[in-house]
């Protein structure tokens, strides 16, 4: 074994590098020796980075070491050292893929429930037109022991693919890499694979002009002037209205045929991602699927219970990706943790997870990651994971909830210009995109509601039409006819008087809860009710599926929450125009109004009980269950002791809903915690006025016996003294019931 001898420093020469140019950094020169220094230091201080002998870094230093230049920015050691200018090398413009090298041998079979894994060959594809693929043989982690077992029963890598990632094994396999501190021994060697082991070598192709990667990056507003139709190698871009950069497309073409601006521009260059981000997603469990029965188990579930209420994903399309393993990764496990609360419990047991909550939390992590790792490209797909990914709250700051997702989903949404669609639609814009603003919209208005927030989306300024029956899904192949539910195309009606219910509802709030603006008059309040009550669902027969159930008692919900949204406001004040001496009357009729949505809304949360139902409840009826608990609350602060009972009677069912739906949403955990905390508070305050409303009563006879006072003035059963004004700030409070989630536990001792 040779050494280098880098002053007092002793150094193994094949702890450094291994190949034909080992001999550049045993020069004796005095120059080079303070060049392996440099480098040799950068390399302990970033213990993890390789040498590669190959084109990575600057001009100057392709062929020896490792430039540094990616350490510690230009100029890097070598070219400072030799003291000649230092360039960074462009890279051609292309579609790049990622192959996963074989790990393992393919044909090994074992235990699903096996926590030692030997993952298959598999193909990763990282272009924007096609997004990142899992394959069905079995997305297997090797480096974090799992619950979960390669998955032997599945559909296997067709030959094109496998001879791919045979050759990119092979030629990874001979590169002159090794990673510091590893073993050098040939049989344990890990070897660093590159990427972009398929690409051709940049001094193979000389005559090829080079674009650079900041060029093609900024030439997508340039080319929105062209309007180059929808193909295999171009993405949607929106460059917005005309108040942006828009407005030099009406200049340059004033006569064109559409007001639309969506393009579709080149498909920018895109990083494939580095060996280690890979092996991290790896470690992370993100290309480890779960057994091929949950699976199934997940994507029925899903397709039955989640997708009918946000239809955001083609459902055709979905099935022919996922059966010949091209789905998008970062997809797929938000529609399992969508899907998980719709499984028996018995699925997740067997594959050790406590419970479905449990199994959510680690498909969102997985999820997470693959987002982080800017692991999707593919737009619209991307849209579609992030909204899906808003199905979980994660704690009460709600830094990656429900909230934080749906904004990143709004945003997203913009860049492609999903919010500014035209009919008829240009070339390449299907009409799935029009469904999926319109879920985004649904979940903005309704968190907003239940959240008390301002809402981030303004339909003054969205041009989409309404979906309609145009809009509806295209039925599914046969083979995939039993993922799907049999009275999809009822679902699909009840989904779209739910979108019209919802665009009464965001401009319930946006009319009704702004700070400065102002108050509607009664003919706008009745127009709003009247368009609720115009989508009203009457009963169907009795015969009717669970699933088909579940919807139309939700959407009951959703429409008696509209209701109470609409009139709360004018419980302490009434509408614009009103006059003096009818407004008493006009705050009496808001109160009917509350009690009697409150009580249908009670009927609906009931019959979901008597029916064994709230196990398919949406995460956002734990949203719009909250505003009938609230106007419970009210009542049980009334003096009136038959509406007090029944107010008690009505919220400790829909606090035992509640409960039952803590079991797969921890955002019904908080709820439960804030009204269950709000009616001790209430029932507390009720009894202490109890008691002095005895003593009053107590001292008033005392004092009628020893004065002869006879006056019916302290028979009055009035409100009892101090409670109106104790109880403001509570039920004002609770009216955004999300705003403390989950109150200080130490409060627990003084109740």
């Amino acid at each position: 074994m040779h050494s280098l001898d880098l002053g007092t420093l002793q150094v193994d020469e094949p702890w450094i590098l291994r190949g034909a140019n080992a001999s550049a950094l045993s020069n004796k020169n005095p120059e080079n020796k303070r060049r392996d220094l440099i480098v040799l230091s950068a390399l302990i201080e970033y213990p993890g980075v390789g040498l590669i002998l190959f084109e990575t870094g600057c001009t100057q230093n392709i062929d020896v070491v490792r430039c540094t230049i990616t350490l510690s920015g230009p100029p890097c050691a070598n070219c400072a050292v030799d003291n000649i200018p230092c360039e960074m090398k462009t890279r051609k413009r292309r579609r790049n893929t990622d192959i996963l090298p074989a790990i393992s041998d393919p044909g090994t079979q074992e235990n699903p429930m096996s926590l030692e894994q030997t993952p298959p060959a598999t193909r990763l594809c990282t272009s924007q037109s096609e997004s990142p693929h899992w394959d069905t043989s079995g997305l297997a982690k090797d480096c974090e022991p799992s619950r979960w077992g390669s998955m032997t029963d599945a559909v296997h890598l067709s030959p094109d693919h496998s001879q791919q990632a045979h050759n990119a094994s092979s030629a990874t396999s001979s590169r002159d890499t090794i990673v510091v501190g590893h073993n050098t021994d040939e049989s344990d060697i890990g070897v660093a694979f590159d990427a972009e082991a398929d690409v051709p070598r940049q001094n193979d192709h000389q005559d090829e002009v080079e674009t650079p990667p900041i060029a093609n990056a900024t030439s997508a507003w340039a080319e929105t002037l062209e309007e180059h139709e929808s193909d295999g190698n171009r993405v949607p871009f929106y460059p917005g209205d005309r108040r942006g950069p828009a407005f030099v497309i009406d200049i340059c073409k004033p006569q064109r045929s559409t007001d639309s601006n969506h393009s579709f521009v080149a498909m920018p260059s895109l990083e494939s991602l580095q060996p280690e981000e890979i092996e991290y997603l790896r470690w992370k469990g993100c290309f480890s699927l779960p057994p091929r029965p949950l699976q199934e188990a997940l994507i029925k579930a899903y397709f039955h219970h989640a997708h009918s209420f946000e239809p955001v994903l083609d459902p055709q399309d979905f099935f022919c990706a996922y059966s010949k393993g091209q789905l998008s990764l970062l997809l797929l496990w938000s529609v399992f943790m969508c899907a998980a609360t719709f499984v028996e419990d018995s699925l997740f047991f067997v594959n050790l997870f406590e419970s479905p909550l449990t199994f959510k939390r680690h498909a969102f992590q997985r999820a997470k990651t693959l987002y982080d790792a800017d692991y999707e490209k593919n737009k619209v797909t991307l849209i579609q994971s992030v909204f899906l990914m808003g199905h979980f709250y994660a704690d009460a700051e709600d830094r990656l909830g429900p909230w934080h997702w749906n904004g990143i989903a709004i945003s997203l949404s913009h860049t492609i210009g999903i919010h500014m669609l035209t009919s008829p639609a240009r070339n390449g814009i299907r009409p799935l995109w029009r469904r999926i603003w319109w879920c985004i919209y649904y979940r903005e208005v309704w968190l907003s509601m239940g959240q008390g927030r301002p809402m981030r989306i303004s339909l003054d300024h969205c041009s989409t039409p309404m979906p309609g029956l145009y809009d509806t899904s295209p039925s599914c192949s046969p083979e995939y006819q039993h993922y799907a539910p049999e009275e999809l195309g009822i679902l699909f009606g009840i989904w779209l008087k739910l979108i019209e219910v919802t665009r009464i509802m965001g401009r319930i709030l946006s009319l009704n809860y702004t700070i400065k603006g102002a108050r509607p008059s009664r003919a706008i309040i009745e127009r709003d009710e009247n368009e609720i009550r115009a989508n009203w669902i009457h009963d169907g027969n009795n015969d009717q599926s669970p699933v088909l159930a579940s919807h139309v008692y939700q959407y009951r919900l959703h429409t008696q929450a509209a209701i109470i949204a609409l009139y709360r406001p004018f419980l302490h004040e009434a509408p614009d125009g009103v006059p003096d001496d009818e407004q008493d009357g006009w705050k009496e009729f808001a109160n009917s109004k509350l009690r009697t949505a409150a009580a249908h809304a009670t009927h609906a949360i009931n019959c979901m009980m008597a029916e064994d139902l709230i196990k398919f409840s949406q995460t956002i009826a734990v949203l719009t269950i909250s505003p009938p608990i609230q106007i419970h609350l009210l009542e049980m602060a009334s003096s009136k002791s038959l509406s007090n009972k029944l107010a008690k009677h009505n919220l400790a069912l829909c606090l035992l809903a509640l409960d039952e739906m803590r079991k797969s949403y921890v955002s019904a955990d908080a709820a439960y915690k804030l009204f269950d905390r709000a009616r001790i508070m209430v029932e507390k305050s009720l009894g202490e006025d109890a008691v002095v409303s005895r003593d009053l009563v107590a001292a008033a006879n005392s004092s009628r016996e020893a004065q002869g006072i006879e006056t019916s003035e302290w028979l009055d059963d009035s409100t009892p003294v101090g409670h109106e004004f104790a109880s403001v700030g509570l039920f004002s409070a609770l009216w955004m019931p999300f705003a403390n989630l989950i109150p200080d536990e130490s409060l627990e001792s003084s109740f």
